[in-house]
C-alpha cells in the first residue's frame, strides 16, 4: 500500500522536474522583453544612427582645423597651323622660341597645393564645442529613445497578462455554467427544478461561451501588440505569469529632488542653452579676420616646376549687418530656450506627482479589489452548496456568480494596473528599467 502511493507522487514529481526547466527556458520574462524591445526598436535604432552621425560631424569639425592637400592635373592637346607652330618653336624669322610651350602636341599642368588655417577667430573651437554638444544631445536622444521603448514593452507585456487573466475568468465561468447546467438537470429529473430553470440555465453556458471567445481575440490582439513593440515574432511563447515588479519607496520630495536630474529631457533642454551659446559665439567669429596660409607647386609635363607660398587675409569689413541679425536672431532663440527649460522643469515635476499619486491609488485598489474577490469567492461557495442541496434557485446563484465574475474581472484590472502605475513611476524617476526589473529577480 505505502508502495502504491509512492509511485503517483514519483511520477508527479518526476512531471515537475522535467516540465519546469523547459517552461523557465521558453517562457519570456518581462526584463527580457524590455531588454528585446530597446535593442529592437525602430525609434531607438534611429536615434543611435543619429548619434553616429553628429560623432561623424564632430570628427569633421576637427579634421577642419589640420592642412589640407590637393592635387590639381589638367592635360591639353594643341594643334596649330605650320605658320603659328613656327613662330613659337623658332623654325621662322621673328620667332618667339618661347621653351616650354610646344606648338602643336600633348602636355600637361599639374599643381599640387596645400592650404591651413593659421587664424580662424577661434571659429573651429566654438563649432568644436557645438559638435561636442550635439553629441551628447544625441546620446541623451538615445538613451530617451530606449527608455521609451522599454516603457512601451512593459505596458504591451502587461496588457497580455490582463488579456489573458480575463481569458481565464470568461473559461472558469464558463466551466461552472456547464456544472450549474448539469446540477439543474439532475434537478429537473429529480422533480425539485423546473424546465424553465434549465433553458435559462443553458442560455448562460451560450453567453459564456461567447465571452470566452471575445477574450481569447483579446489574448490574440494584446500578443499581436506586444509582437508589434518588441519588433520580434513572438508566436506561441509564453510569459512569466508572476513577473517581479520591484516596489518604489520613495516620498514625493525625494523622487523630485533625485529624479529630475537624472531625466533625458531635462539634462537635453539644459544642453540647449549651451548649443544656443556656442552657436552665438561661433556666428560672431564671422566679423573677426580670418588668416590662411597657402602653398603651392606647378609644373607643365617633365619641366621644372614653380613654387609659391603665401598667406592671405580675409576680413569681411561690412556684409550689410547679416551677422549682427543672426546673432539677435539667436539670442531671442536663446532665451525662449530658456523658458522652454522651465516649462520642462515643471512638466517633469508634474509627471513625478502624478505618476506617485497613480501608483498609490492603484496600490489602494488593488488592496481592495483583492479583498473583494475574497469575499465574492466565499459568497459564490456557499450558494453552490445551497444551490446543490436544493435550497437555492438558479437566478439567486447565478446573481452570486455575476459578482464573483465583476470582483475577478476588477481584480485582475486593478493588479494590472498597479503594476503598469510602478513602471511608469520608475520612468517618470528615469530609472532604467531592466536595471530596475533586474533588482526584483
Amino acid at each position: 500500500m505505502i508502495h502504491a502511493l509512492r509511485w503517483p507522487a514519483l511520477a508527479i514529481a518526476l512531471a515537475i522536474a522535467v516540465a519546469s526547466p523547459a517552461r523557465a527556458q521558453g517562457a519570456l520574462s518581462l526584463r527580457d522583453a524590455v531588454l528585446l524591445a530597446r535593442d529592437n526598436s525602430l525609434a531607438a535604432q534611429a536615434s543611435r544612427e543619429q548619434l553616429q552621425g553628429a560623432i561623424a560631424t564632430r570628427q569633421a569639425t576637427i579634421a577642419g582645423a589640420f592642412p589640407t592637400l590637393s592635387l590639381s592635373t589638367s592635360p591639353t592637346y594643341s594643334s596649330l597651323p605650320p605658320n603659328v607652330a613656327a613662330v613659337f618653336s623658332g623654325g621662322a624669322f621673328g620667332s618667339l622660341n618661347i621653351p616650354g610651350f610646344p606648338a602643336e602636341g600633348t602636355y600637361t599642368d599639374t599643381t599640387v597645393s596645400g592650404n591651413m588655417v593659421l587664424f580662424d577667430a577661434f571659429a573651429t573651437r566654438d563649432a568644436i564645442k557645438l559638435a561636442d554638444t550635439q553629441v551628447l544631445m544625441q546620446r541623451l536622444g538615445a538613451s530617451l529613445a530606449e527608455q521609451d521603448a522599454e516603457t512601451q514593452a512593459a505596458v504591451a507585456y502587461f496588457d497580455v497578462l490582463r488579456a489573458q487573466g480575463l481569458a481565464d475568468v470568461a473559461r472558469t465561468t464558463l466551466q461552472q455554467m456547464q456544472e450549474h447546467l448539469r446540477i439543474g438537470n439532475l434537478r429537473m429529473q429529480a422533480g425539485a427544478g423546473t424546465k424553465a430553470e434549465v433553458l435559462q440555465l443553458r442560455a448562460q453556458v451560450a453567453q459564456s461561451q461567447g465571452a470566452l471567445t471575445s477574450a481569447n481575440n483579446a489574448v490574440n490582439l494584446a500578443r499581436l501588440n506586444l509582437a508589434n513593440v518588441l519588433n520580434a515574432p513572438l508566436g506561441d511563447r509564453p510569459l512569466d505569469a508572476e513577473p517581479p515588479v520591484p516596489q518604489l519607496a520613495v516620498s514625493v520630495e525625494t523622487a523630485l529632488s533625485r529624479s529630475l536630474p537624472q531625466r533625458p529631457e531635462l539634462k537635453q533642454a539644459e544642453l540647449k542653452e549651451q548649443l544656443d551659446q556656442a552657436q552665438e559665439s561661433l556666428t560672431s567669429r564671422g566679423l573677426w579676420p580670418h588668416l590662411i596660409g597657402h602653398t603651392s607647386y606647378s609644373f607643365r609635363g617633365m619641366a621644372q616646376g614653380i613654387f609659391a607660398a603665401g598667406v592671405t587675409l580675409d576680413w569681411t569689413l561690412f556684409d550689410s549687418f547679416q551677422t549682427r541679425e543672426k546673432m539677435l536672431a539667436q539670442q531671442h532663440q536663446a532665451q525662449a530656450d530658456a523658458l522652454l527649460l522651465q516649462q520642462t522643469r515643471q512638466r517633469l515635476a508634474l509627471e513625478v506627482r502624478q505618476q506617485y499619486e497613480n501608483r498609490e491609488d492603484a496600490r489602494s485598489r488593488e488592496a481592495s479589489a483583492r479583498e473583494a474577490l475574497a469575499s465574492a469567492q466565499e459568497a459564490y461557495r456557499l450558494a453552490l452548496d445551497r444551490f446543490r442541496a436544493g435550497v437555492a434557485a438558479p437566478y439567486e446563484l447565478t446573481d452570486v456568480q455575476t459578482t464573483l465574475i465583476q470582483s475577478e474581472n476588477d481584480y485582475i484590472q486593478s493588479l494590472d494596473d498597479y503594476r503598469v502605475a510602478e513602471i511608469r513611476l520608475a520612468r517618470a524617476l528615469g530609472v532604467d528599467l531592466a536595471s530596475f526589473l533586474g533588482a526584483a529577480r
